[in-house]
């Protein structure tokens, strides 16, 4: 986004500083501000359901929703509840409340939902990663040598 000289705001209740080029705002800033919004945080019960009726009505109409982090983080019957009067423009999930998503759940069906199934991280580099670390730990097994637990 920088490289396209986006204006990129952020928000992060417990970092000092943000990275260089981002702009710290408070949560009511970004949802206001924001065209696209983008979710990277882990799930706490302090955040569970963070998009939710409430927010999403604070964002501007046709706002673009990504999240890859945890499913639990917006509330996915206020979130079709958008999707479904255009207030909410497109999402982009990679995880959800019940995972795997349903084969009945309505955003199977919706054209403003792109969906992947928990894999958006996958790529070559990270499965070969992934493989030689799979490898190793058997080659170390077989040799008595002390195992790396892959997590």
């Amino acid at each position: 986004a920088l490289a396209m000289e986006m204006r990129v705001i952020g928000f992060d209740p417990f970092a000092k500083s943000l990275p260089a080029g981002i702009e710290a705002v408070d949560l009511a800033t970004l949802w206001r501000e924001s065209d696209a919004i983008s979710l990277h945080c882990p799930l706490t019960a302090d955040n569970r359901g963070l998009l939710n009726a409430e927010t999403l009505a604070q964002c501007k109409r046709g706002v673009i929703v990504v999240n890859t982090a945890r499913g639990g983080l917006i509330d996915e019957a206020a979130l079709l509840d958008a999707l479904r009067s255009e207030h909410v423009g497109a999402v982009g999930l990679d995880v959800f409340d019940v995972e795997p998503l349903p084969n009945t759940h309505p955003f199977r069906t919706m054209h403003q939902v792109h969906a992947t199934p928990h894999l958006g991280y996958v790529t070559q580099n990270s499965y070969r990663a992934f493989y030689n670390g799979v490898v190793e730990v058997i080659a170390a097994y077989l040799s008595g040598q002390p195992v790396r637990v892959l997590v």
